[in-house]
C-alpha cells in the first residue's frame, strides 16, 4: 500500500469543504424546521416547510417520508400537514423529537459541521463517537444518511460539486490500496464526467454514519480493492494501515525467488513475487501491514491479498531482471556510464528506463511502482549512490 501525498492538501480540503457543506446544511435546516413543526414550537408552520428554498421539493418530500409513519403518510406535499399529526409519524422520530433537534442544531453550525468533514485521521472515531447516542436505532442511521447524502455526492448528476471534483483535485491515478490498477479522473468536455476512482470508507459507514463524507474517510481506491476484497471488513487504524497517514514503506518490499530456468531471463515462469517482512512482530505496524495470524480481517497484506495478486506481475519483474541484469558483473556499471554520458540525473534516468517514478511521493503517479523501486533498489543499487 502507497501513502496519499499531495502537495496542496490544504486547499483541497477547504474546497471539499466548502463544496459539501450547503448539501448537508441544506437538509439539516429542512429537517431542524420539520422537527420544530413537529413540536409545534411558536413561529414553526407548516407553511414554512412548504416554502423552504433549500431543497427541491422532490428532495423535501423524500426526506419527510423517512420520518412518516411509514412511505405513504408523509408522500407529497399534500400531506406536509401530518407533521402535526403525531399519528402520522414514526414513534421513534416523535418521541425524541427534542433529541432530533438538539442534533440537528450542532450540525447546522457550520464550525461544528467543519470539524466533523475535516476530522483528522487519528480523530475521526472519535469524532463519530462524539455524534453517537444511546438512543440512535436503524431509522436514525436512515435519517443520517439523508442529511450526510453519500449517494447524492457519487451520483454525479445532482450535485455542483461532487466524487469526480474531490478525485480530480487529489490526482490519485493509482490504487493506494494495491498500487495496481489505474484509479484515473476523467473529465471530458462540457463536464462530461466520465470515469474516477471508488471512493472507500477507511471506517465503515454502518459503524461511522457520520463519517459519509468526512474528508479523510474516502479513500481512492479500485473497485477489486474495495468490493472483492475489503467489502464489509471492519477497519480499525491499530489493525490496519491508512494511506493518509503511511504506506508500507520498507517495511514491506518486494522480492522474488527464481523457481524457472527458463533461458528467456524475461518469462514470467522463471520467478515467484515475495512481500519481505522487514519490521518484527509483536509490533503495532506488523499487525498493521501484515495482520495477525487466525485473524482474516487484519493486516493490509491480509486483506487485500497483496502476496497472492502480485503473483500475476511476475512478467513485470523478468523484464525489470533483464533491465538490471543483476547476473552480469559489467552491466551496472555500464548502465552508471550511461547515465553519466547522458547527464541524467538518476530520477531522469529511472523514470525513462524502467517506465516508472522513483520517488515514494509519486508512487500515486502509476501502477507497479513500489514492486519497480523495491526490484531496481537492492538488485541494481549502483545507480541510487
Amino acid at each position: 500500500m502507497i501513502k496519499i501525498e499531495v502537495d496542496n492538501i490544504g486547499a483541497i480540503k477547504k474546497a471539499h469543504f466548502d463544496g459539501v457543506k450547503d448539501l448537508i446544511l441544506n437538509r439539516v435546516n429542512f429537517y431542524l424546521l420539520a422537527f420544530k413543526v413537529m413540536d409545534r414550537q411558536a413561529g414553526f408552520t407548516i407553511a414554512s416547510v412548504l416554502s423552504f428554498t433549500g431543497l427541491s421539493t422532490r428532495t423535501k418530500t423524500s426526506l419527510l417520508t423517512i420520518i412518516g409513519r411509514n412511505k405513504r403518510s408523509i408522500s407529497n406535499q399534500t400531506h406536509y400537514s401530518r407533521l402535526r399529526n403525531r399519528t402520522s409519524l414514526s414513534k421513534h422520530f416523535y418521541n425524541h423529537r427534542a433529541d432530533y433537534i438538539a442534533l440537528l442544531t450542532t450540525l447546522s453550525n457550520q464550525n461544528n459541521l467543519e470539524a466533523l468533514i475535516l476530522s483528522e485521521v487519528d480523530d475521526l472515531q472519535s469524532t463519530n463517537q462524539a455524534y453517537q447516542q444511546a438512543w440512535f436505532t436503524k431509522e436514525t442511521a436512515k435519517f443520517i444518511k439523508a442529511i450526510i447524502p453519500y449517494d447524492e455526492f457519487i451520483d454525479k448528476a445532482t450535485t455542483p460539486y461532487n466524487a469526480y471534483d474531490l478525485s480530480n483535485a487529489l490526482k490519485v491515478n493509482v490504487c493506494v490500496y494495491c498500487n495496481r490498477i489505474y484509479t484515473n479522473t476523467v473529465i471530458g468536455t462540457g463536464r462530461d464526467l466520465v470515469v474516477r476512482p471508488i471512493l472507500d470508507h477507511y471506517f465503515h459507514q454502518a459503524l461511522h454514519p457520520f463519517l459519509g463524507l468526512s474528508f479523510y474517510n474516502l479513500i481512492p481506491s479500485c473497485n477489486y480493492c474495495n468490493s472483492n476484497l475489503k467489502g464489509d471488513k471492519l477497519f480499525t487504524l491499530n489493525m490496519h494501515i491508512h494511506p493518509y497517514k503511511e504506506g508500507f514503506g520498507n517495511d514491506a518490499t518486494f522480492d522474488y525467488l527464481q523457481v524457472g530456468l527458463n533461458p528467456d531471463k524475461s518469462d514470467p515462469r522463471n520467478y515467484n513475487v515475495t512481500l519481505t517482512e522487514n519490521v518484527s512482530y509483536p509490533n503495532m505496524k506488523h499487525t498493521q501491514i501484515f495482520g495477525v495470524h487466525g485473524v482474516d480481517n487484519s493486516g493490509n497484506v491480509k486483506v487485500f491479498k497483496i502476496r497472492e495478486v502480485y503473483q500475476s506481475h511476475a512478467d513485470v519483474v523478468g523484464e525489470l531482471i533483464v533491465k538490471s541484469d543483476k547476473l552480469s558483473p559489467y552491466y551496472a556499471g555500464n548502465i552508471v556510464d550511461m547515465l553519466t554520458r547522458l547527464g541524467a540525473s538518476t530520477k531522469e534516468f529511472y523514470r525513462f528506463y524502467f517506465a516508472n517514478y522513483l520517488d515514494e511521493k509519486d508512487f500515486n503517479k502509476r501502477p507497479l511502482a513500489k514492486l519497480t523501486k523495491d526490484i531496481v533498489s537492492k538488485y541494481l543499487p549502483e545507480i541510487f549512490k
